[in-house]
């Protein structure tokens, strides 16, 4: 085993994007004593620079899965790629930029929301849409639609208090929909359905937490630059 630490850039499947990371260790292993099927493993043991989060990338690779590659001189050369997975598994989905405020600000959504991109992870499909309509509601109580309300009647209070804007509340209908569908009419999803499910879901939940405050921030930013800027010269011309 190598333990030459090395800092590269990889997949973290904790911040779910590209990160520096550390190579604290690797190892190989080859056998091609039966003549039917040579492989090699390996595996590298990586701790990520941001997260600070520890993880294994793991590579498999054997003469029953080749390609060719094209040499300059117009010859062919076989080679055996490495297929890859991670320990714990890579992330379907990035997490929305905002989520580290979620996290500062509103601790039990942020773990809440954590669950669901578990469930994603480990392609619960199904359970990820129940799970993103239940915090919905459970969301829009906190920022204060009354709890007698259905789903319909929250729509229209969030549009009336301009926390969603009509094309918002056609979205959150599918959302909705969506969400008693896997819950009561045995509905099964897949990826592609739960990525528009979040993509919806996510704008939601910026909208209620963050939006107006980020909007304040650039229209005072705007405020600042125009006071900055060196006012027009007068004309010389005079009136005819």
């Amino acid at each position: 085993m190598s333990e030459s630490s090395k800092t590269v850039v990889e997949h973290c499947p904790y911040c779910r994007q590209e990160r520096h990371v550390i190579e604290i260790a690797q190892d190989s292993y080859s056998d091609s004593s039966d003549p039917e099927y040579a492989f090699t493993n390996e595996a590298h043991f990586l701790k990520c620079n941001t997260c600070r989060g520890y993880y294994l990338k793991v590579g498999h690779s054997n003469e029953h899965d080749f390609d060719h590659d094209v040499l300059p001189d117009g010859s062919w050369e076989m080679i055996y790629p490495f297929r890859y997975s991670f320990v714990p598994g890579e992330a379907l989905r990035p997490y929305p930029v905002w989520i580290e405020r979620l996290r500062v600000e509103e601790r039990i959504f942020h773990e809440d929301l954590l669950d669901i991109y578990k469930a994603l992870d480990a392609e619960l499909f199904r359970l990820a849409a129940m799970g993103i309509r239940s915090l919905f509601e459970k969301v829009a109580h906190q920022i204060g639609i009354s709890r007698d309300k259905n789903f319909q009647e929250i729509l229209s209070e969030l549009q009336k208090k301009e926390i969603i804007t009509a094309e918002d509340k056609s979205a959150l209908e599918v959302l909705l929909e969506g969400g008693h569908a896997a819950t009561h009419r045995d509905w099964s999803p897949d990826i592609s359905d739960l990525v528009v499910l979040l993509d919806i879901f996510e704008e939601f939940i910026y909208s209620s937490f963050f939006k107006s405050a980020d909007n304040a921030e650039k229209l005072s930013q705007r405020k600042a630059l125009k006071a900055k800027l060196p006012p027009h010269p007068r004309s010389n011309k005079k009136l005819q």
